[in-house]
């Protein structure tokens, strides 16, 4: 996993086609590593990344869903709390 995500972070510097921070989001998610998700997320929320858009109804968040900086940046694009 670390060099998909090696690369996915390469790609995030350039670009947001296709979401590179979101799908590195998704990876430390799935390992749990939350803090390393969480802020993966918000470069993806700073790139304006499209598929962001499936943040609140992704499965592969889930384990994010009750920490404070999830729900942080559920409002900062504006989300509701209880769609969560």
């Amino acid at each position: 996993s670390e060099k998909i995500t090696d690369s996915l972070q390469v790609m995030s510097h350039h670009s947001s086609v296709k979401s590179p921070a979101y799908y590195t989001a998704m990876i430390y998610a799935a390992t749990n590593r939350p803090v390393l998700a969480l802020e993966w997320l918000q470069t993806a929320v700073n790139n304006h990344e499209v598929e962001l858009y499936w943040l609140n109804v992704d499965p592969l968040f889930n384990s994010l869903r009750k920490e404070p900086g999830f729900i942080k940046l559920i409002a900062q694009i504006g989300f509701n709390k209880r769609d969560i």
